[in-house]
């Protein structure tokens, strides 16, 4: 595939160290990729995005060997994208995404042959919780990693899932959410900023 002034695509990654003060070299991959989600995952040694080609991919950028790769989601979630990044907890990646009237946790594995794929962790029930839901119109829009939390938004609202817990709270009205960042801050008083 070429751009329309006849270069290739190509997607790169390059990251900087501060110990170094330097700027890698580049990473690339020969596909033409846009970044779905504003925000990326680490888990461990790896950075996770979302990036469509023309299908939702996560793209997986290891910084020790400096390359890059794609992994596909879930067949029942290839077409939607709609699905948050996770860290499982044991170093593995991990998805949640909506399936019917679930949330659906799953978690990338490696068999002992070395060949990689995904393993149906858990289900969550959301269309309890999340009044006058048709679940075609739920999606996972981002998630919150060191809380295990997620967001879905739906036609009535944004939710917040606590996926250890299974309880949901609608956050916000209904609106036009394509992507949002959680972040955490901390406080300690008596502390100068």
């Amino acid at each position: 595939m070429a751009s329309p002034d006849g270069f290739p695509w190509t997607t790169v990654a390059r990251h900087y160290s501060s110990k170094t003060g330097a700027w890698n070299a580049s990473a690339h991959l020969g596909i033409d990729s846009r970044v779905m989600k504003p925000s990326a995952l680490v888990v461990g040694n790896d950075i996770y995005f979302q990036v469509s080609l023309n299908e939702v991919v996560i793209l997986r950028y290891h910084i020790e060997t400096n390359c890059l790769s794609a992994i596909h989601p879930p067949r029942t979630h290839v077409n939607i994208g709609d699905f948050g990044l996770l860290s499982m907890g044991d170093g593995l990646l991990g998805l949640a995404g909506i399936m019917g009237s679930r949330i659906c946790m799953w978690s990338m594995k490696v068999n002992p042959e070395g060949i990689a794929g995904w393993v149906r962790r858990r289900d969550i029930e959301i269309v309890t919780g999340i009044p006058s839901i048709p679940c075609s119109k739920a999606r996972v829009i981002a998630s919150e990693d060191g809380m295990g939390i997620i967001f879905v938004v739906t036609y009535v609202g944004l939710f917040m899932v606590d996926l250890k817990s299974g309880r949901k709270r609608k956050v916000d009205d209904d609106g036009n959410y394509f992507s949002i960042s959680p972040f955490m801050s901390f406080y300690t008083p008596g502390q100068a900023n």
